[in-house]
This record gives structure tokens, sequence and C-alpha cells, in this order.
């Protein structure tokens, strides 16, 4: 499903070169009007799209299957890590069907045969995608570190902002606006990083050293892709320095190794945490049915009457 967005003085939908006669001319003379263009990921771009929906479905499977094999209330990371690459693996899927795409005017570095416009797609699903599984993997991070509950909602919060003034920026017919909205999506940004660089890392610390060794590189590795995003962003969507394949596969890289790569790096050195240590172990009344021995009632006090 294609939508079409596009400045109101193109044509709704681009028509075929026609015939026109020139007033006053005797012979109709073959002027071509203009033709619009669609710039679209080749068969190699979609065949990349194909390949990391494959990888994302299966990293998704694989950690379901990991799960099992862990203790119930230490699954934390590995639910929310599934739902990161089960997203992904959805989005990419959509990606390679080109669903929801909508098409907006390529940078000026584009000009359409015949003197019409150019447009490049933006792909929805993606910014749907980010706008889900980056929150996540923010908190994956804020519950290794330690983080206090209020620090990461704001954190939270201004990952979701960075996502759609990011879209906002992307779909924006005007260029100028198009930057002002970048800008602000990356003060956004930079508000993460605080979180995820400074803080979290002076809150890591306070736990067990191996919780401390294992948070800096994951964070470093999340901070250093994430820095590439909006610099793709900026060489593909807001000036067309690069073509729309390289901007596939860069997004493809990032996004594998920012979710699939992340993930299996928390779950590995984390299952390898001595129990006693473990972040992120979910109370008894996440894992266990009410009234039960261990369940949120015992806690309470409210444990099943007995005749």
């Amino acid at each position: 499903m294609d939508f079409i967005y596009k400045p109101l003085t193109a044509p709704p939908h681009p028509p075929p070169p026609t015939a026109t006669s020139i007033p006053g001319g005797d012979d109709p003379i073959g002027v071509p009007r203009p033709v619009d263009t669609y710039l679209h990921p080749t068969p190699l771009g979609h065949l990349v799209l194909w390949v990391v929906f494959a990888i994302f479905t299966v990293a998704t499977a694989s950690i379901g299957l990991f799960a099992f094999r862990v203790e119930k209330r230490r699954r934390a990371f590995h639910l929310i890590t599934g739902v990161v690459t089960g997203i992904a693996a959805l989005s990419y899927l959509a990606l390679a069907q080109n669903l929801f795409v909508i098409y907006t005017p390529a940078p000026g570095a584009h000009h359409a045969p015949r003197g019409g416009h150019t447009f490049r797609p933006i792909y929805t699903p993606r910014f749907v995608d980010w706008a889900l599984t980056t929150p996540l993997l923010v908190l994956d991070l804020a519950l290794l570190a330690g983080l206090p509950w209020l620090d990461t909602v704001f954190y939270l919060i201004a990952d979701e902002a960075m996502i759609w003034t990011g879209f906002i920026a992307a779909v924006h017919l005007r260029m100028s606006f198009t930057w002002v909205w970048y800008a602000i999506s990356c003060v956004f940004f930079l508000h993460v990083l605080y979180g995820l660089v400074i803080e979290g890392n002076k809150v890591a610390r306070l736990q067990s050293n191996q919780i401390s060794r294992l948070y800096h590189p994951l964070s470093t590795l999340t901070v250093l892709l994430w820095l590439a995003y909006p610099v793709v962003f900026a060489l593909g969507v807001g000036t067309g320095i690069i073509p729309l394949d390289v901007e596939v596969i860069l997004y493809a890289v990032l996004d594998v190794s920012a979710k699939a790569g992340f993930g299996a790096w928390l779950l590995l050195q984390h299952g390898q945490v001595e129990q006693d240590e473990h972040a992120a172990v979910l109370p008894d009344s996440w894992v266990e049915p009410r009234g039960s021995q261990g369940g949120y009632g015992a806690i309470l006090g409210e444990g099943p009457a007995h005749e």
C-alpha cells in the first residue's frame, strides 16, 4: 500500500507522455509531459530486507527457546529482548512487501526525466518499529544499571519524542523545517544518551562488579550504533547523498547489531552472572498466581483460607 505524499503543485498521478499541439500551429508536435520518478530499492535492496526479516525471526525463536531454560522470575531480559526482535521481524516483513510507504519529494540532488518530480520513499513501519523497540532497549539498560523508575520514565518519554520528531522531519515537505525537526529530535536523543552514558554508568557502579562490567560495554555499543542513525538519516532522507539501496543496507546492519546483537550479548553475559547478583529479577506477583505458595497473595498476607 503506497501513500503518495506530494506538494500541491504536483499532479495527483504521473500522467503518461501525450502529444500536444502548440496554439496557432498547424501540426501537433509530440511534447511529452513531465513524468514523476519514484525511487525504489533494487532487487539487492529487497533481498537485504528479506534476509534481515529471516534473521530477526530466527533470533526471536531462539530467545523464546533460551528463555525456557531460565527460571521464570529471571526472564525479564528475555521477554523484553524477544519482543524487540519480534517487532523488528514484523517491521522488516512489511518493508520487504513495500507496505505503508509515504513518498516525499527527494532532496534537490535528484532530477526526474522530462522535468518531473522525484519522490523518495519514507518507510512508516521503520519508524513504528523504532518507536516500539528503542524504548524497550532503553528499558533493558535501565534495568541492568538499576536506574530509578522516575528517571527511567523520563528517558523513555525522551526516546519516544526523539522518534516521532524524527518522523516529522522525514515527511515534512519543506526542507528548512525538516532540519528544524531533525535538530529537535537530536536534542531528545542527547537527553537519552546522557541517561545511558552518564547516569547509567554512575548507577551501574553501585551494583555488583559483574553487572558494572557488563553495563559499560553494552551501553557503549548502544551509543555508538545509535549515533550512526541520525548520520544515515542526514545522508539519505536529508540530503540524498547516498542511494536508497545504501540507506537500506546501512539501516539493516544497524538494526541487526543494535537489536539482535545487543540482545544476544546481554542474555549470554547476564546468564553468567551469579544468581544472587542478577538484575531485573521479577517479583513473585509477576510469575505466580495469587494465593499460591510464594505468590503475591502470600506477600500481602492473604494466603488461601483453610478450614
